[in-house]
């Protein structure tokens, strides 16, 4: 004897149209398992005393959180709005059916209706559906309250991904309630960016990428940070670095000046000089071979010295390249002594024209021709025949160079003369080759009143 019986009730036909258009879109057919569908809904709408205890823990958890329930089993389900009736004609269960006429019984409602709203409630998600939604409506409370106890960079963060550009960063800061770029820039990209770990990418600076991409060096070169997003030891780095990169752009590739316009233009051209100066100070204070020169006003930096220094500019060093070179590569480089000679030379010769006893004479007026004797003997081919040597290849001319000369002079000391870049332009430029100083029209009192001043 057969198990199934045959089911012929009035459903209303809307929602009977809609099961059989579900069960077709769910399993490529209808015969089979149309009454399946039947079957399914009827149990769960018989069993639904099974999910008490999950529905329990639910509302446990909604009330917890003061989530608004939803997903009501019955309450949308309004005979009133359907019109017209089709027969349902599936076979079911017989036990099935039984239990559910019983369940039927106690509600308001006739077999055909109750089965409606039984199938209405299985399309919309059924119990399950219901519980569902009220975790879904739970979850979305907690979210909305963990959201509360994020801070804004936190909140950034969260909209951008692993790599992101700086317009991404822009968007997420105006969505999570920044009100100027301005303002996110300089109180929230620096905050993110530690919060996410990430580091510009050193060619595409705009896009940002974790700090441990294989794109990113050792030691990356803060100088491609927004400028926003530099702290003072940032700035103060990139300013070393780009001071480093200056010497190795001139020709001789020894030294150079680094100007507080230098400064300026290598950090994005955002700080102001007032800004800079007390930065360029701090590195020479903190750091061998750099020197502040109120003149320029900025920075007189010596490679040769900044490499042997290594410890205190081992991270600048390793942005330019220089960490492991010999500080012997950084000097100036000369195949022969004998510009020591020349020079020397045309120093003493200088000297004995105008009758001036050498070891009787001021250093700073000794160290200015021995500094003009160098730039003619040493740097010859860039030495005006009309104006003399330039401030530039003056200020290029280092005190070891200056010793080596008056070693062969016999008049250096152990300890060098420090060298004035204005008493050398004022008066070591002003000596034609060749000339006294008597020639030139610089007396040892004019010297040494220009010195004074």
């Amino acid at each position: 004897m057969s198990s199934r019986t045959r089911l012929d009730w009035l459903v209303f036909d809307r929602i009977w149209t809609n099961l059989q258009n579900y069960v077709e879109y769910e399993y490529g057919q209808i015969d089979g398992y149309l009454s399946r569908a039947v079957e399914t809904a009827m149990r769960e709408a018989i069993d639904e005393h099974r999910y008490s205890p999950v529905e329990e823990k639910v509302r446990t958890l909604v009330d917890a959180v003061d989530a608004k329930k939803t997903g009501e089993d019955s309450s949308s389900f309004d005979p009133t709005e359907y019109c017209g009736k089709t027969r349902a004609t599936v076979y079911v269960d017989k036990s099935l059916l039984a239990r559910f006429k019983e369940y039927a019984d106690n509600s308001q409602y006739s077999y055909g209706v109750k089965l409606s709203q039984t199938l209405l409630y299985h399309l919309e998600g059924g119990r399950p559906g219901s519980l569902a939604g009220q975790l879904d409506r739970a979850i979305e409370e907690i979210e909305r309250e963990q959201d509360d106890s994020m801070t804004t960079a936190e909140k950034i963060a969260d909209r951008l991904d692993e790599e992101f550009r700086l317009n991404d960063f822009l968007e997420a800061a105006e969505a999570s309630g920044v009100g100027t770029d301005k303002y996110a820039l300089e109180q929230y990209l620096p905050k993110v960016l530690d919060e996410l770990d990430v580091y510009p990418h050193p060619v595409k600076t705009e896009l940002f990428v974790p700090a441990d991409s294989a794109t990113i060096p050792e030691t990356p070169d803060p100088g491609t940070l927004p400028y926003q997003a530099m702290d003072d030891a940032d700035k103060r780095l990139a300013l070393k670095a780009a001071a480093l990169r200056k010497v190795g752009e001139t020709s001789w590739g020894t030294m150079a000046k680094f100007s507080a316009n230098d400064a300026v233009d290598a950090l994005g051209g955002r700080p102001r000089h007032s800004t800079v100066r007390p930065l360029l100070e701090d590195i020479a204070l903190d750091s061998d071979g750099f020197v502040y020169d109120d003149d320029i006003p900025g920075l007189r930096v010596d490679r040769a010295d900044a490499v042997r220094a290594d410890y205190d500019n081992e991270a600048a060093l390793a942005i330019v390249g220089w960490l492991d070179e010999d500080p012997s590569d950084a000097e100036p480089a000369d195949d022969t002594d004998e510009w020591i000679t020349e020079a020397a030379d045309a120093t003493a010769e200088s000297f004995d024209e105008g009758g001036e006893d050498l070891a009787q004479l001021p250093d700073h007026v000794v160290d200015n021709v021995v500094t003009n004797r160098i730039a003619y003997a040493r740097y010859s081919d860039e030495v005006d025949e009309v104006e003399g040597p330039s401030d530039d290849v003056l200020e290029r001319i280092t005190d070891r160079e200056r010793e080596l000369v008056k070693d062969e002079l016999g008049c250096s000391e152990d300890t060098s003369r420090s060298f004035d870049a204005e008493l050398s332009s004022f008066a070591a430029s002003s000596i034609d080759a060749g000339q006294s100083w008597e020639e030139a029209g610089i007396g040892i009192g004019q010297q040494e009143a220009g010195a004074d001043d």
